[in-house]
């Protein structure tokens, strides 16, 4: 039982089983999307033209996860510069690759993208911080090896999208998705990585049409 504007309000069992239901539904239902929906981890979202503005305009993704509760990914062609790089070159003194992963939690998740053969992209993301908490040995394995350093990605921030938002972009046309390419980690300006992966997202739609 309940009150509402001073009112007791009955609460039957019938309606408290419905109640129960739906709520069991809006729980599920992230769950019951990742099912269905395809996963773009381990892929790359290409800022399409009606993405405008900052801090999206012409940029290239690569997606860590993507599934029915949010996503998540790192910004590939956006070097920092000015003084927020001048605060992550003094955390990291042997760093020389410096990038804004995206406007959540910049200047606090710092995300490395360590190269590694082995790996099945070729690198592998280590969250800084956790590492530092936890592995504090393995951490300063990293920061400490200048020849490793100079090939070694730190991310400022990190792009994030809550339940279904990543989603309903795609929808919108915001974004395209091509598969992950070595090409997108040059050093180049931020136009000519995203020209670069135009150029996939144009050869795949026209080997859809030939498809057809």
């Amino acid at each position: 039982m309940s009150f509402f504007h001073g009112k007791r309000l009955k609460i039957t069992p019938r309606a408290a089983r419905i109640y129960l239901f739906f709520a069991l539904v809006l729980l599920a239902a992230p769950t019951i999307l990742y099912k269905v929906l395809p996963s773009h981890a381990g892929k790359v979202l290409v800022a399409a033209g009606a993405m405008t503005g900052e801090p999206f305009e012409k940029t290239v993704i690569y997606m860590q996860f993507h599934h029915g509760y949010g996503a998540r990914g790192l910004i590939l062609n956006k070097p920092l510069r000015g003084d927020q790089r001048a605060d992550l070159q003094k955390q990291f003194p042997l760093g020389r690759l410096f990038y804004y992963g995206g406007p959540v939690g910049t200047q606090e998740d710092i995300t490395l993208l360590v190269p590694d053969k082995g790996a099945d992209k070729g690198f592998r993301l280590i969250d800084a911080n956790f590492l530092r908490a936890h592995d504090l040995a393995a951490y300063n394995q990293i920061v400490a090896d200048e020849v490793l350093m100079r090939d070694v990605r730190i991310f400022s921030g990190y792009s994030g999208w809550t339940v279904m938002q990543l989603n309903r972009e795609l929808y919108r046309g915001a974004w395209d998705v091509v598969p992950f390419a070595d090409g997108y980690l040059e050093q180049a300006s931020q136009t000519d990585i995203w020209y670069k992966a135009l150029e996939k997202v144009l050869d795949e739609k026209k080997a859809d049409l030939d498809a057809i």
